[in-house]
């Protein structure tokens, strides 16, 4: 394949990708809130007097390892009017670089294996979810630079030097985003690492041993570089992130996953029903045991089948391939085993690019078999037409996964886009109140439903120049220059199941509620009522939370008397009026002098 017809192949390939999601970005109002808020205000700071030295936070404690991710991000942050909208295109430039990359790396290993990866580009953006190559959470972020470590590390322990620093980039990158994912290439890391070393110290020619040493020198000199923040942190605020990441894995009592469940996952993941409906089959916690699928495992005996082709062959590029997807994919089993904590389906972000790339080796053996000599000489002529047939299905695939990918993208919604009005008016209405001095941001009522209004008004008066600070206890989440817990001004965002009395001296700024009036004023009868009819029961306090929310006539599940019965109506009529949009709950921002 000429150079020119490559680099066409490519832009269009990763151009179908990319392209669909800026129109949707374009076209659609993005406003921070919750995590994604934390990601934004933390880019910012990248080009502040207060540069981030951790990463994304975590609720245990801790933060990710570094801030590469933010340090990506930051210029097209700012190139691209630094908001919602401008973190979506640097997310997008950052995943494109990484494909572009990848395309890059591939090429340089012939046309077979080009073709391939650029399917499993495609087919990975395909398994994510709808607008996730603009995604800015932190996990999200790190799919395509893992897909990249795997491609860069392959490339280099078949002999390229140049992808050495390419792997030390992307691996990097995937770590200080997502430690978990970064846990799925470690081992393929340092692997290919020791593999470097151990041929540099080998014999042969002098000016070899020397260019790999160099070689090996300059991505040390890289791999220092990219996480000096790391070493910075630990010498201001002494441990330092990173061995609070490290003692908490040690000795947190939270229960893990295991082997058993890991197994299922990854079991889901390698059959072959995965080619049709990637991932696992779950929104948010994985809480039933997940379905094998058709076949589970297909691709790792079908991997292992590869690798024994390509030894019993001599071809050594296709064993170390299957060879190291092999090796992620026995990590990717193991950083499964350890999750601590609830089973969350995002949490298994890398198996859209590792099942692909598998997909990709299996097949790039295959039409090294169809192209083999063997091979041509038993078939004739129709080797040929086996090899047209096969490009012309990749081809065929490819437009599959094109046309689908473009259907979801255009109908996705971005993350929060619910409560974009609610965000803006909060801080409207905040910003005159609070003026230029320092104001502390506080929430009351569940975490859930007023924690990510919190992140998004503390981003949004800060891109305003606005002073917002935080309880000591948010550190890790908006940085430690904004902390500040002495005697300031605060706004309080509340979340109210029922209209309930202001806080002694408090300025209500703003309300966003979901209810029209008459449905607020029903609601609140119907909950204040119902409420003392369950105390009277001595109904316990979760079965009396869940007046609150939009499964309320979930209590009659919970053993009810016949009072509570009787009562049916009155919580199926609770439950629909909360089932409109945040169970029905208003929150309010107030101004606390």
């Amino acid at each position: 394949m000429r150079p020119s017809t490559a680099t066409a192949l490519a832009s269009v390939v990763i151009g179908a990708i990319l392209v669909p999601v800026a129109a949707a970005a374009m076209a659609r109002h993005q406003v921070s809130a919750s995590d994604w808020a934390s990601m934004e205000l933390f880019t910012r700071d990248v080009l502040s007097r207060h540069p981030p030295l951790t990463g994304a936070w975590s609720r245990y404690g801790w933060a990710h390892p570094g801030p590469l991710a933010y340090v990506a991000l930051a210029v097209p942050y700012r190139l691209f009017g630094g908001d919602g909208r401008a973190m979506q295109l640097a997310a997008l430039l950052v995943n494109g670089t990484a494909m572009g990359a990848a395309a890059w790396l591939l090429r340089r290993r012939g046309d077979a294996a080009f073709v391939v990866g650029l399917v499993a580009l495609a087919a990975t953006a395909w398994s994510l979810p709808s607008l996730a190559v603009a995604d800015y959470w932190n996990i999200t972020l790190a799919v395509f630079p893992l897909f990249l470590t795997i491609v860069a590390c392959w490339c280099r322990l078949v002999g390229d030097r140049a992808a050495g620093l390419v792997a030390v980039g992307a691996f990097a990158l995937t770590l200080q985003a997502h430690v978990g994912m970064g846990l799925v290439v470690a081992p393929l890391a340092v692997v290919t690492l020791v593999t470097c070393v151990v041929r540099a110290s080998a014999g042969g020619a002098t000016d070899e041993r020397r260019r790999a040493r160099r070689g090996i020198a300059l991505g040390a000199a890289l791999a220092l570089v990219l996480f000096l923040p790391v070493a910075l942190d630990a010498a201001r605020h002494w441990p330092g992130n990173a061995w609070r990441l490290v003692d908490w894995s040690l000795t947190n009592d939270e229960v893990a996953v295991g082997w058993s469940r890991a197994a299922r996952a990854v079991g889901r993941a390698t059959s072959l029903t995965g080619l049709v409906e990637p991932g696992v089959p779950s929104f948010v916690t994985v809480t039933e045991p997940i379905g094998l699928g058709f076949g589970p495992g297909a691709v790792l005996v079908l991997l292992v089948a590869a690798g024994a082709v390509s030894w019993r062959r001599g071809w050594r590029d296709e064993l170390l391939l299957s060879a190291s997807l092999l090796l992620t994919w026995a990590a990717a089993l193991s950083a499964t085993a350890s999750i601590r904590g609830p089973f969350l389906a995002w949490l298994l972000s890398w198996m859209a690019p590792v099942t692909w790339l598998s997909w990709g080796a299996i097949g790039l053996v295959g039409s090294r078999m169809v192209a083999s000599r063997a091979v041509a000489a038993a078939l004739g002529h129709r080797a040929r037409s086996a090899g047209r047939a096969a490009a012309a299905g990749a081809v065929a695939l490819w437009l599959v996964l094109a046309i689908s990918y473009v259907g979801d993208t255009s109908g996705g919604a971005t993350v929060f886009a619910d409560e974009a009005a609610t965000i803006e008016a909060f801080t409207d209405a905040a910003a005159p109140a609070v003026g230029d001095g320092p104001v502390r941001i506080e929430l009351a009522g569940d975490p859930e439903v007023a924690g990510p209004l919190q992140a998004a008004l503390v981003n949004a008066l800060d891109a305003r120049g606005a002073q917002p600070r935080v309880a000591q206890q948010f550190v890790l989440q908006f940085g430690r220059h904004r902390v500040d817990d002495g005697p300031i001004p605060v706004l309080l965002i509340r979340d109210e199941p029922v209209i309930a009395p202001a806080p002694v001296g408090a300025e209500i700024l703003a309300v966003a509620d979901p209810l029209s009036a008459a449905d607020r004023a029903e609601v609140d009868d119907l909950t204040a009522r119902l409420d003392d009819l369950l105390r009277s029961d001595d109904a316990t306090d979760d079965v009396r939370a869940l007046l609150d929310t939009a499964f309320a006539d979930m209590v009659l599940m919970a053993d009810p008397t016949p009072a509570v019965r009787a009562a049916s109506d009155d919580l199926g009529r609770l439950a629909e009026l909360r089932g409109g949009g945040r169970n029905g709950r208003r929150l309010v921002l107030y101004l606390v002098p």
